[in-house]
């Protein structure tokens, strides 16, 4: 095959740092991520060392600003292959736009869900001229595939399966949960700010305490400016931003996951809680529940920014507490396809026909 791939990425992640060594995994296939060093205003402060062993190039926000850097870099790797992450830096778009970068099969990587409102669809007039730069749209589940077909792709050139996790190490958690009775607490993981809903969950979590007699905790990893709003409530203990490495052991002293956002693309954290071995409880708008989450075999999908129902759903599975393991064992093989190993295949499965 012998194809050279670049990623512009916005930032590094456990999850796509385990499907990009995947891809390494293959002798034909060469490849080289471009994406921003973490910092502090991104809630997501990743360890560098997650990238070791992948050819990357990680940069500050001020270096991404500079074109001319950036493009040197791509124009002395050669692509063959660049899929670009959104619209939402210029110097990406940029790129897409670049007359130099033609003979290169341009991918848009995009998690967006498709709403059909008014502003979908001055957007898709907007970008319309940059959408003609790429020849595939790359998107993780059924909304955004819907979306990249209401922007104009067609549907032979729109692929599932963007975004993967690293399945192999985080299900072999289940394996560890044999030897300990099942943990009576909750868990959420994300940034600590309105768009996750944490401030619901707390709320919820607050009414589930004046339920219940002997409540379960809530543990919440992450970080952001409402972080002092969950330090205030009992019962609730803030672990802060936790590596991936880290993060494991987390899952397997934890009962529930829970996810309440009011808006959220595709969030991997219930795909690896699912891998985890966890029952999931999350909002109607996280868009990755459409694959991994079937309501009462799994977990329970509640409306969003809904705090009665997130307290219920709370007292349910404190209240069904023996149902809780089979709910368990049974996200597993909901997560399995999302693994990085199919992550990579599925991708080069296309790489083929381009």
């Amino acid at each position: 095959m012998g194809k050279k791939i670049l990623f512009c990425w916005p930032e590094i992640s456990g999850y796509m740092s385990a499907c990009w060594k995947e891809l390494l995994n293959y002798p034909d296939i060469e490849l080289l991520v471009i994406c921003l060093l973490p910092d502090e205003t991104s809630y997501t402060n990743f360890s560098t060392k997650i990238m070791d062993g992948i050819p990357s190039r990680l940069i500050s926000k001020q270096d991404l600003g500079n074109y001319y850097k950036i493009k040197r870099i791509i124009a002395a790797y050669r692509p063959d292959i660049i899929i670009i992450s959104g619209w939402n830096i210029n110097t990406y778009k940029r790129i897409a736009y670049d007359k130099d970068f033609d003979n290169a099969i341009k991918i848009l990587a995009m998690d967006n869900q498709f709403h059909n409102n008014i502003r979908q669809w001055i957007g898709k007039f907007v970008l319309r001229s940059y959408l003609k730069k790429f020849k595939y749209a790359w998107v993780p589940g059924g909304r955004s595939w819907e979306y990249a077909k209401f922007l104009g792709f067609k549907e032979k050139n729109i692929i599932k399966g963007l975004l993967g996790i690293d399945f192999v190490r985080i299900s072999n958690i289940w394996n560890m949960r044999y030897n300990i009775k099942w943990p009576k607490s909750f868990l959420f993981v994300g940034r600590y700010i309105k768009i996750k809903g944490i401030h619901i969950l707390i709320s919820a979590y607050s009414k589930y305490r004046n339920y219940i007699n002997d409540p379960w905790p809530l543990y919440c990893c992450g970080t952001g400016p409402l972080k002092y709003e969950i330090d205030k409530i009992s019962g609730i203990k803030d672990l802060g931003f936790i590596q991936p490495e880290d993060l494991f052991k987390i899952f397997l002293q934890s009962g529930v996951f829970v996810m309440p956002s009011l808006r959220d693309a595709w969030p991997l954290a219930v795909v690896e809680a699912c891998a985890a071995g966890l029952p999931i409880l999350c909002t109607n708008v996280c868009g990755s529940s459409d694959e991994v989450v079937k309501n009462y075999y799994n977990g329970i999908i509640i409306p969003s920014n809904n705090i009665d129902a997130l307290t219920k759903a709370l007292c349910w599975f404190h209240n069904n507490y023996d149902k809780i393991p089979e709910m368990g064992k049974r996200s597993i093989s909901l997560a399995e396809p999302y693994s990085a190993k199919n992550w990579a295949s599925h991708f080069l499965e296309y790489v083929k026909t381009f």
